[in-house]
């Protein structure tokens, strides 16, 4: 064999081989609970402003049921007596 071809490929040792799925796995690990995490929080933020805006609803409507009936007890006392 002659030195040109020996040195062509390169010699991986253990260390590398152990590091690089190690340094994958520091990488990713982070990766994916920050994704489980964010949805987890969307999730949460989707369902609280469902709440939200149905006790807005609510409160918009009684509003505005009360507000018809004051209307209509105000047009009683003010309807022309003939």
């Amino acid at each position: 064999m002659s030195e040109g071809t020996a040195q062509s490929t390169p010699r991986v040792g253990f260390q590398t081989k152990v590091l690089i799925p190690v340094l994958v796995s520091l990488v990713l690990l982070p990766l994916i609970v920050g994704a489980i995490v964010t949805r987890y929080l969307n999730q949460q933020q989707q369902e609280s402003g469902r709440a939200d805006l149905a006790t807005a609803q609510g409160v918009f409507e009684l509003s505005l049921s009360n507000r018809s009936r004051e209307l209509l007890v105000r047009s009683s006392f003010r309807s022309p007596r003939l």
